[in-house]
């Protein structure tokens, strides 16, 4: 839904903007002579424009372009060999909407068609030429992508452009290099962690409320509604959202996040901390590490957690250690 709503939104951006420009044109050319100030005014208002749309797109292909690459780890059934293969599909999916824009053979998977930077640039570039006679050419020179919070990614894209009067007087052009930085939330996104584990298995990241930033208040009442949620809580020992493309193990001090497995997709006796469940941290045999099941019954019935987090979840005194059994 949230895919919609950001195609939505910068078709009607780009329309909007060209649309006032549209009208101060009108007005201009109704009954007098173009003056070029009032060109290069309107050519100036076009270009801080352009730059918000920029801004705006720059959200809407991130987006899209973590939602494309979650889907294409599960068609794949495989993670990213390591962060540097997944920068590089991000920045070429997020930049052309090919998995590398050098050879535009592999597109990326849904939703990513249409919503990548160089054509949500084209749709305001377009509408500016027929409307306005304004042409703006630019060149996406680098795209990176890293963490500062759990729930958020950080998009930087360097970009440069060149806005240019089409008209027979040729009255401006403006040429521009800008480095943009955007804070795009990763709530609605899917996990895919344990997507490539099950890829029936659909966890979106919503962040939790419980014990928020409280280690002290888990207990066996709050650890049974935060699995029964499904959702995320920071956690410096987690591993990032990002992490999760490439199944990194390695702890992420500021954006570390944890969730509790489904039992439904799990077996065995291993903790169900979502980022230990899959690399086998605690898995008992042959861990020497205890395995304790929550005394609970019902569709929670049978989860467990490592000695180690069934401790920090405060619900050692209402749970049996099932492994090692002696």
């Amino acid at each position: 839904m949230k895919g919609v709503l950001f195609t939505l939104i910068s078709v009607i951006l780009a329309a909007l903007f060209v649309a006032m420009f549209s009208i101060d044109i009108q007005s201009i050319y109704s009954g007098r002579e173009v003056s070029g100030a009032t060109r290069i005014e309107v050519l100036d208002t076009y270009v801080k424009n352009f730059e918000i749309y920029t801004d705006a797109s720059v959200k809407i292909a991130a987006y899209r372009s973590l939602d494309s690459l979650y889907n294409y780890a599960i068609i794949s059934g495989k993670f990213f060999n390591s962060s540097t293969e997944f920068n590089a599909y991000f920045a070429d999916c997020m930049r052309c909407g090919y998995m590398n824009c050098s050879t535009l053979l592999t597109q990326c998977a849904s939703p990513m068609p249409g919503n990548d930077l160089k054509s949500l640039l084209k749709n305001i570039s377009n509408l500016a030429v027929s409307n306005l006679n304004i042409y703006s050419n630019y060149s996406i020179n680098s795209v990176k992508i890293y963490q500062l919070y759990p729930f958020d990614v950080q998009i930087e894209l360097n970009i440069s452009y060149n806005v240019s009067d089409g008209g027979s007087n040729n009255y401006a052009s403006w040429s521009k290099n800008r480095i943009v930085n955007e804070s795009v939330s990763i709530s609605g996104l899917r996990d895919p962690l344990v997507g490539v584990y099950n890829k029936t298995y659909l966890k979106p990241i919503i962040e939790s409320s419980i014990c928020k930033y409280n280690e002290s208040c888990w207990n066996y009442n709050s650890t049974l509604a935060f699995y029964a949620s499904q959702q995320f809580r920071f956690y410096p020992n987690g591993t990032s959202y990002l992490q999760r493309f490439y199944n990194s193990s390695q702890p992420s001090s500021c954006c570390g996040m944890e969730s509790l497995m489904n039992i439904t997709y799990t077996s065995g006796f291993n903790t169900h901390v979502d980022y230990m469940y899959r690399t086998n941290t605690y898995l008992c045999p042959p861990s020497n590490t205890s395995i304790f099941m929550i005394n609970i019954s019902g569709p929670a019935a049978g989860l467990m957690l490592d000695a180690y987090s069934a401790n920090r979840y405060g619900v050692i005194p209402n749970s049996t250690r099932v492994c090692p059994i002696s």
